[in-house]
């Protein structure tokens, strides 16, 4: 899900710090996935 942050917006450097943080999709994630679909 894309997630849109504004500088302009009050919160923006912490919100910001925690997207920084977030964990990727790693390519196994998107493998199992893309698998479970399939099957």
């Amino acid at each position: 899900m894309p997630k849109r942050l504004r500088t302009a917006d009050p919160g923006f450097e912490e919100a910001f710090k925690v997207f920084l943080t977030e964990k990727r999709e790693a390519s196994a994630d998107v493998n199992a996935a893309v698998a479970e679909i399939l099957t």
